[in-house]
């Protein structure tokens, strides 16, 4: 039963990574409080338009007038929550972790004295944060059987891209601990004879065979970009029946259509990300977070925050995309056999 009477509260909700004045604050009913948080936050941001509409009509504006945008950031959250893209995680504000289905009651505080707009309604303060498991989601789709082995192979390529680009030193008799536990991962490229420890040096370097390894690899992701970077910028309608491509406006679909095609998201990401440097940011912190599944989650995010055509639309914006390719090529094609004609003119002539 309620205890509180018919006293209202006040939901606060903030999404750990925006700024930290982007606080959603809303006052809900008394009876709320006999719900179940995840309850509670299914009525606080509802999949139909009617029940957020309730929502939004609760904001009070003159607390912040930014507070409908923040609600739509937090619409958004929910919504990629609902359809698997994304995981959500909730903790009191002092830290204490929040389930969906603790009692409401049980994590509301009141207001500290001197606290900011002080009406003396309690508080249920949460804080929430997005996550990507992309790991886990790749072994529920079968693109991958077993984790150890992804865990593995996302590992081995990322001891020696930094062994290899920026020139990390190993021991193979390493003197921290830090390094020791890069072994195990250093024994699994070293038995495949992409490295192997210098007599001289005692480091790993990498073997010739190491080498054409890592240029075997290049060679497939750079066979991707190639295929699949039309798909980079999309923008479609349905009802014109129009679709462009690299027009500066459109969406990013190439993870849907590595999907549709029949590549395995999570490889084909993870090589586009070494491409591009990616793990670069990491320069300072990868000896520690390679063993994280969390720091995979994040380098492959995209496998999972991608946006979405609707599965029938796919099939009409690849054809597409492939025929633009198509004509594009032409069209170089026919340019540089003019500039060989045109060349050609230019020499006979006296």
């Amino acid at each position: 039963m309620n205890k509180l009477g018919n006293r209202p509260f006040e939901l606060r909700v903030y999404l750990r990574g925006m700024r930290p004045e982007d606080i959603l604050q809303v006052l809900l009913p008394s009876e709320y409080t006999d719900l179940r948080i995840g309850e509670l936050l299914e009525l606080a941001f509802p999949d139909d338009e009617e029940g957020q509409s309730r929502v939004e009509d609760a904001i009070d504006l003159r607390e912040n007038p930014d507070l409908p945008d923040i609600y739509d950031v937090l619409l958004d959250a929910f919504d990629e929550w609902r359809m698997g893209r994304c995981a959500l995680t909730f903790s009191e504000n002092h830290g204490s972790e929040v389930a969906l289905p603790d009692p409401v009651v049980r994590h509301l505080r009141m207001r500290q004295p001197g606290e900011q707009d002080e009406p003396g309604y309690p508080v249920l303060d949460l804080v929430m944060e997005q996550e990507y498991p992309a790991v886990d989601y790749s072994l529920e789709r079968g693109y991958w059987e077993d984790k150890g082995r992804l865990l593995e192979w996302l590992q081995s390529l990322t001891l020696l891209y930094f062994l290899d680009k920026h020139e990390f030193k190993l021991l193979a008799a390493p003197a921290t601990d830090i390094d020791r536990q890069l072994l195990p991962i250093a024994k699994v490229l070293e038995g495949e004879n992409i490295i192997a420890p210098s007599g001289e040096t005692g480091y790993f370097d990498v073997t010739e065979p190491g080498r054409q390894f890592i240029g075997v690899q290049i060679a497939e992701t750079e066979s991707y970009i190639q295929r699949f970077d039309v798909f980079k910028d999309v923008d479609y309608d349905v009802d014109a029946g129009t679709v462009e491509f690299e027009e500066g406006f459109g969406e990013d679909l190439r993870v849907q259509v590595f999907m549709e095609e029949g590549f395995d998201p999570v490889r084909v990401v993870f090589l586009l990300r070494l491409y591009d440097g990616t793990p670069d940011e990491f320069v300072t912190s990868w000896r520690r977070l390679i063993h994280e599944v969390k720091f995979y989650d994040e380098i492959l995010e995209p496998v999972m925050s991608h946006y979405r055509v609707p599965g029938e639309l796919m099939a009409w914006i690849i054809e597409s995309g492939y025929a633009y390719v198509e004509e594009r090529e032409e069209e170089a094609q026919e340019s540089r056999s003019r500039e060989e004609i045109l060349h050609r003119v230019k020499g006979n002539k006296v």
